[in-house]
């Protein structure tokens, strides 16, 4: 896996990845959903544990999706000795791997939205 690294080249792409529009190619700025017309920083998603949350919660990433018997696996936050992951009790697989909890949010959210 791609080791990745914190700051505005992660927390840019995060922003992208959950919807944000980028205004202005020289500034880390941007239109969150809902379309806020107000130039607002792209929050430090990388860096910032509740950046990181709010951004897990515009994707639904620790929103468990429902299978054919009625039940959602479950999705945790997880340290392990690797760093921290995001895992699914569906499948057990980690979602994103990262040196500190944000940072493997990141990597989460990157891996669900890639096309």
């Amino acid at each position: 896996m791609k080791e990745i690294k914190p700051g505005a080249e992660l927390d840019y792409a995060v922003a992208e990845a959950i919807g944000w529009k980028h205004l202005d190619d020289k500034q880390i700025e941007g239109i969150p959903p809902g379309g806020a017309y107000l130039y607002i920083p792209i929050p430090r998603f990388s860096n910032n544990l509740n950046a990181a949350f709010a951004a897990a919660d515009e994707v639904g990433l620790f929103t468990p999706q429902e299978n054919d018997r009625g039940q959602g696996p479950w999705v945790s936050l997880h340290r392990g000795p690797l760093g921290w992951f995001v895992k699914s009790g569906e499948t057990y697989i980690g979602r994103g791997r990262g040196d500190s909890p944000a940072l493997a949010i990141c990597a989460a959210i990157l891996e669900l939205k890639r096309p």
